[in-house]
């Protein structure tokens, strides 16, 4: 894989095995410096306001974001407030030109950071707390966040080396680097990963954008969207993805973060499935890519397992998120 400054600069960055960005089945996106797909080409994508992924905010890009002014449920509402307006052109303007060089980790300490995730027109909001950092050079991470759901649904999210931990009241869930099966531990007992997303798509029938009235696991799951939805969480996903080898997660298996990212996508993949009221094709903009916590999926996969859902097809969430991905 090969990262370059550019389009009218394709010397080489980086050069990594495709493998180094594959090595947890999935390529990941961050929230403002959003989507991290490879282009076709094999440039890395990293900023949601680079729409068409040439490493350039320009008028092509405009172009695009004018075309879905005003509509609320696509890839182009950049700044996450259910409708593309004047805030989110603001945005593109704001990196306007050619992107920079993809940052190094930063250590993050969140003071009350407002997050916010808009799903078919209504929306979660959180507020993030906590500090999280990293051994240099390595895929171990230590520190804590605790997000805030609102109405008194909390989820408490711990980094240990390379194990995940995630909190609501007595309820816990937990996985680790090197899991390669579609299972994580609740409370004790393994359980499969898509039968806990099945749940959230229960709440979210049930009670549509109220975590405070669902199931503890189903705030676990949303919570952990909610925090690859905070900028420098998913910035510091992208680096540390691309500096650590193929591998590294344990037994050849995926590390901590690619997990994470899955579960986080497949929640917000069914919570989507769930709020859906104007049919599969109503679900994102023709030709455009949609973003889940910090994946990017293309418009026509969404609507493809929509379509299969919706025909008697499993909800799988988990399962088409690393399908898709190649794994």
């Amino acid at each position: 894989m090969t990262y370059v400054k550019n389009r009218n600069n394709l010397s080489e960055k980086t050069t990594q095995r495709k493998g180094h960005a594959a090595a947890c089945a999935v390529l990941l996106l961050g929230n403002l410096l959003a989507p991290m797909a490879i282009a076709d080409d094999g440039r890395l994508c990293y900023s949601k306001t680079d729409v068409n992924c040439d490493w350039i905010v320009d008028g092509q890009d405009l172009s695009m974001l004018l075309g879905a002014w005003g509509q609320s449920n696509t890839s182009l509402d950049l700044n996450r407030d259910c409708i593309v307006n004047g805030g989110d052109l603001a945005m593109m303007l704001g990196t306007w030109g050619a992107l920079p060089e993809i940052p190094e980790w930063e250590d993050m300490t969140f003071e009350n950071e407002a997050v916010s995730l808009c799903i078919e027109g209504g929306s979660f909001n959180a507020i993030v707390t906590g500090d999280i950092v990293r051994e240099p050079g390595t895929s171990v991470v230590e520190g804590s966040v605790h997000v805030d759901l609102g109405g008194g649904a909390v989820t408490e999210i711990s980094f240990s080396g390379e194990s995940v931990l995630l909190r609501a009241g007595d309820d816990a869930i937990s996985f680790s680097s090197g899991n390669t099966s579609d299972t994580f531990n609740v409370n004790g007992s393994v359980v499969p990963i898509d039968d806990v997303v099945n749940e959230l798509y229960t709440d979210m029938l049930n009670h549509e954008f109220s975590p405070a009235e669902w199931g503890a696991k189903s705030q676990m799951l949303i919570g952990l969207t909610m925090l690859h939805e905070v900028e420098l969480f998913a910035q510091n996903v992208m680096v540390i993805n691309v500096e650590v080898p193929p591998g590294a997660g344990g037994n050849g298996g995926p590390p901590w973060w690619c997990i994470a990212a899955c579960i986080a996508a497949a929640a917000a993949v069914a919570g989507m499935m769930a709020a859906m009221t104007g049919g599969c094709a109503g679900l994102c903009t023709a030709g455009s890519v949609v973003s889940f916590g910090t994946l990017l999926i293309p418009c026509a996969a969404l609507v493809g397992f929509c379509v299969a859902v919706a025909t008697g097809s499993t909800l799988s969430a988990f399962q088409f998120v690393k399908a898709y991905w190649g794994n």
